[in-house]
């Protein structure tokens, strides 16, 4: 079960994400984070004035070493979409600095393979 699950824009086909793995400090440094990426997104619109970027999904991954982890999946509708989003989501994960026990690992790729949606 998702942690914060974001639809932007769901009439957007997604062909790429951009995925990120998190580590916080603890238990309680994932959950002001997590108040923070939503509270952006109530108060300031962050992420749905992103052109391209459809969802964003953040899933709680495994503890290691006593840290919790978070695998964040963000939709977007092309590659050049994700690229010119970087700088913007850069500033965004470094608002969530303080949280981090370790650097956040992004990366991107292209979606291969998908399933139908249930009807």
């Amino acid at each position: 079960m998702p942690l914060v699950r974001m639809v932007f824009k769901p009439e957007i086909t997604k062909t790429v994400y951009r995925t990120v793995n998190f580590t916080f400090k603890d238990d309680a440094a994932m959950k002001a984070a997590l108040t923070h990426i939503t509270t952006m997104e109530v108060e300031r619109s962050v992420f749905q004035a992103i052109d391209g970027l459809a969802d964003l999904t953040l899933i709680p991954g495994p503890v290691a070493d006593g840290k919790p982890t978070v695998f964040t999946l963000a939709g977007y509708d092309k590659m050049s979409s994700l690229e010119a989003a970087s700088a913007k989501i850069k500033e965004v994960m470094m608002e969530l600095g303080p949280h981090y026990a370790a650097p956040p690992k992004p990366e991107a790729g292209t979606v291969v393979w998908q399933a139908s949606p249930p009807k």
